[in-house]
């Protein structure tokens, strides 16, 4: 769970597992957020 409150690598296994305790889905765990473009 820290990593992903910081943000870090968090594989599909152990999301799997959170989601399989917690009885949820990984949609209520995690929000995709993209980054910025780069202006060229």
């Amino acid at each position: 769970m820290a990593k992903l409150n910081t943000n870090e690598y968090v594989s599909l296994e152990v999301i799997d597992k959170i989601c399989l305790a917690l009885n949820c889905q990984p949609g209520d765990l995690l929000e995709y957020i993209p980054k910025p473009k780069e202006d060229k």
